[in-house]
């Protein structure tokens, strides 16, 4: 390798993880903004308080990622200037550990909240807010915080060539004898300790988090289609077969609640790509270098691509289900008016959806003609009964009528009263079980709202 492509390389590694840092900053404040815009709505839910507490964190890591060499002391051999001083590095230093070992445990915290939420059934959103949250928010702020005080006042945050981080001063001086060092004599070890364990523990925390969630959906899936075998086609049978009930659930009230945990699932699964998104080449780039200790061009690259990517990645996940709920809403939009939709969003969209089917089907059901229109294939069939039912009211008071040889037209006010009445009692009697079970749907709807 030629001096020109040595010092081609060096700027590439040096400059992409300002791009990343960036691109992380960007992605993180913009969850930050869209939850401060709804504190109410977003702020409300643990789940939305841990994507906030890890998008704090992941601006920390991103704002040290895009300051680079600058902090890094004067006369630092570096390819890229340096203003600092030790001071400026050791803030840069806290800044990177602190807030990229917040983002990693805070990522773990969110696999343990899906779990809770999905695979313990004696578990509710306010027994996790009031007995386990506290200890999801705690963790990752006391290590983190405590553990950069500790790693700044022992004077081990250096330059470690493209950020200052954990590392001696001068940065041969625990491979060569010879060399005495200044700051950091025990970088090394306090990697391994405070960096490497905690991101390998909760690697493989995130990986049994995400083996969890996987059996619990699926299982419950079969389980269902076993009990219901027919729940898939509920809209194709008739009222009856609808309305068949296993204890206190209707058949699309267990695909209501089969789709929300799928949906959970599939969050959660995401979330967890995007930690494996992160940390993977890291992590192969530190083994190789423990165990042959040589620097892999490649694998240097790839780290620091992906390494400050957290906020970006994790933006891209949190957006994602706005961006389908847009995409249903506005079809006629294109991608990019349709994701700006989602950013300016108040987080009030998907509590908004149901509301179709919250309304009284009984203001719908009095016309068998109202429009179709903006209606669900339920409540459409609905009509239908409703239709049948007026028809077949109709003959049979002809035929009553004939029998008894009396002239509808000459049926007095309370006869056709009592008549009217008659007909509003069978269309009651035959409509109940189908809107007691849409009211058992939307009761469930507003359970997982609240």
């Amino acid at each position: 390798m030629t001096h020109d492509q040595y010092k081609y390389s060096l700027d590439i590694a040096f400059s992409v993880p300002i791009v990343s840092g960036f691109l992380s900053i960007m992605g993180s404040t913009t969850i930050v903004v869209m939850m401060l815009r709804s504190i109410g709505r977003r702020l409300s839910s643990t789940y939305g308080r841990l994507i906030f507490g890890m998008s704090c964190m992941d601006i920390m890591q991103s704002l040290a990622y895009c300051f680079s060499t600058l902090p890094s002391p004067r006369g630092s051999d570096l390819p890229w200037a340096s203003y600092g001083t030790t001071l400026t590095c050791s803030v840069q230093g806290w800044f990177l550990f602190t807030g990229g070992t917040g983002t990693t445990m805070y990522y773990c915290s969110l696999c343990i909240y899906y779990v809770l939420m999905i695979a313990k059934k004696d578990i509710t959103e306010s027994t996790i807010r009031n007995k386990v949250e506290p200890f999801l928010h705690l963790i990752p702020l006391m290590f983190s915080i405590t553990v950069g005080v500790f790693l700044g006042v022992t004077k081990h945050f250096n330059n470690a060539g493209t950020v200052c981080w954990i590392a001696p001063s001068p940065p041969s001086c625990l491979q060569l004898d010879e060399v005495e060092c200044i700051r950091g004599k025990s970088a090394y070890r306090y990697r391994i300790m405070f960096q490497g364990i905690p991101v390998i523990t909760v690697f493989f925390i995130i990986l049994t988090c995400m083996i969890i969630l996987t059996i619990t959906v699926d299982r419950l899936a079969n389980r269902m289609e076993r009990y219901y075998p027919n729940r898939t086609n509920f809209s194709s049978v008739d009222s009856e077969q609808q309305n068949t009930r296993r204890g206190s659930f209707s058949i699309p009230s267990i695909n209501a609640m089969i789709q929300q945990k799928e949906g959970t699932k599939i969050q959660g699964l995401f979330y967890i790509g995007a930690y494996f998104c992160t940390f993977l080449f890291p992590i192969i780039f530190q083994l190789t270098y423990m165990l042959s200790g040589h620097y892999y061009y490649i694998l240097f690259i790839l780290q620091n691509i992906t390494s400050p990517l957290q906020g970006f990645f994790n933006f891209i996940v949190y957006i994602r289900p706005y961006v389908q709920i847009f995409s249903i809403d506005y079809p006629d939009l294109s991608f990019g008016r349709v994701f700006l939709k989602a950013i300016q969003s108040k987080g009030d969209e998907q509590h908004r959806r149901p509301t179709r089917r919250r309304r009284s089907l009984a203001d719908r059901l009095r016309d068998p003609n109202y429009s179709k229109r903006g209606l669900t294939s339920r409540e459409i069939h609905f009509q239908q009964v409703a239709a049948t039912i007026l028809e077949d009211n109709d003959v049979e008071k002809d035929a009553a009528n004939q029998d008894k040889q009396i002239d509808p037209l000459k049926i007095d006010s309370k006869e056709g009263n009592r008549t009217c009445n008659d007909t509003q009692i069978a269309l009651q009697k035959r409509l109940s079980l189908s809107l007691h079970a849409e009211e058992n749907d939307c009761a469930l709807s507003l359970h997982q709202d609240s």
